[in-house]
């Protein structure tokens, strides 16, 4: 099962169960991945040692990845996007070869 999800809820009053659902899912989510960046390379030391510096931003979008808040608009009967997942961030690093 590629989602599965089951919520439960019992009344105060009596113990039963006020609302139950499940919800099972097979599909494929769409998403995006963009990244740019600089990187300088260069040998030094009679061309025995290599350094490289890189700096990027990456970013990564993921469409109606919010399950949860599907299957508890669906228990209120209201319709509202799922809610999508969105990452973003700097990568830097410096490699040296030798």
């Amino acid at each position: 099962d590629f989602y599965k999800i089951s919520y439960e809820e019992r009344s105060a009053l009596n113990n039963a169960f006020f609302e139950r659902a499940t919800m099972v899912k097979h599909y494929l989510i769409p998403n995006l991945n963009l990244g740019a960046g600089l990187s300088f390379g260069s040998y030094f030391y009679k061309d025995k040692w290599h350094i490289d510096i890189l700096t990027k931003f990456e970013f990564s979008y993921f469409w109606n990845q919010n399950q949860m808040r599907y299957l508890l608009n669906q228990l209120k009967f209201t319709r509202f996007n799922a809610g999508s997942l969105m990452l973003q961030g700097i990568t830097a690093s410096l490699r040296l070869d030798f």
